[in-house]
């Protein structure tokens, strides 16, 4: 897998964040992270690095498995280029961790309603799916951080799978997986990476 693929599902939902709402994807209130494994399934599960990562420039935490790397990117969109922030633990060729956040002009952001901005991050997930093949397989789902919404999603691509969740506090979007090639990530690195996130 190259790690330039784990760029596209960020920039998909940055870059139609602004687009016009969609309305066609169904959300679901709560998650419960033991539905969404088989009892069946064998697992593999490294040791999980307990040690909480702190983002100043992000103002965010979260549990990386390691230390994770730095890139930046500029992509065009409507309202002009999007600076997009990225932090990334590479555990293998095949299995990545991510922590990406941009922000908006607060001129756009200001107007958004509550309802607006879950629907921003709904059609940047369609666009994601539409765009690079991602099947979602379970419903994306409603899962705040704290006072700020956010929306869960799981789903898979030819080669690869994701299980991540995007959040909007202010006129900032973060983005948060893990990619992994030939299967989901185990339960246990899920809650530890997706469940750890907070917002400082």
């Amino acid at each position: 897998m190259k790690k330039s693929f784990s760029l596209y599902i960020i920039i998909a939902v940055f870059s139609t964040a602004c687009m016009s709402p969609s309305h066609d994807i169904e959300v679901e209130e709560d998650i419960d992270y033991d539905s969404l494994y088989s009892d069946e399934e064998t697992i593999k599960v490294d040791k999980i690095n307990d040690e909480v990562y702190t983002s100043d420039e992000g103002a965010y935490s979260i549990k990386f498995p390691g230390t994770p790397t730095r890139t930046n990117e500029s992509i065009p969109s409507e309202i002009g280029n999007i600076e997009i922030h990225m932090d990334m633990y590479e555990m293998s060729i095949t299995e990545y961790y991510m922590v990406g956040f941009n922000d908006y002009p607060s001129i756009i952001m200001d107007v958004a309603d509550e309802e607006l901005r879950r629907e921003m991050m709904k059609s940047g997930l369609k666009e994601a799916k539409l765009s690079w093949q991602v099947t979602i397989d379970d419903e994306i789902r409603n899962q705040d951080i704290g006072d700020n919404i956010g929306l869960f999603y799981k789903g898979h691509g030819p080669n690869y799978y994701v299980v991540g969740k995007c959040a909007i506090r202010e006129n900032r979007l973060y983005q948060v997986f893990i990619l992994k090639d030939g299967g989901y990530p185990s339960e246990e690195r899920v809650e530890s990476f997706l469940g750890s996130f907070t917002l400082n």
